[in-house]
């Protein structure tokens, strides 16, 4: 707890697939939170925090390995889907069906340009 202003933190810190999630949750002594049930209930919230911070990660992380190793076929079934999913408003869209309207995208994009660039040839 800092000495002036009587205002300390709860921390939570988490080690998770070669990252590090934290959540600092704030409490004022002044205001009586300072006794150990009420920073209990501040750890378990940042622990909560935590671990949804986690779940989202690692949901993310599998979105995004299927959004990149989608072929050629799989595309190529997906783009009925992805009409479907383009009739749905943008905010209502689940993060999978976003995933795949943009691995669509990306898909057509790069296999759409025959053209092969190297940056490097751009360095003086």
């Amino acid at each position: 707890m800092s000495a002036g202003n009587n205002i300390g933190f709860v921390r939570v810190m988490r080690s998770h697939d070669y990252n590090q999630f934290e959540v600092c949750l704030p409490f004022n002594a002044e205001l009586g939170q300072a006794n150990p049930e009420w920073v209990n209930l501040l750890r378990i919230d940042a622990a909560k925090l935590v671990d949804k911070a986690v779940a989202d990660y690692d949901r993310m992380k599998y979105v995004m390995h299927a959004r990149d190793t989608l072929s050629h076929g799989d595309i190529n079934d997906h783009r009925k889907d992805v009409e479907d999913i383009l009739t749905v408003a943008p905010e209502r869209r689940s993060p999978e069906q976003k995933a795949l309207v943009t691995a669509l995208k990306n898909y057509d994009h790069f296999h759409g340009n025959d053209y092969e660039y190297d940056y490097r040839e751009d360095e003086p």
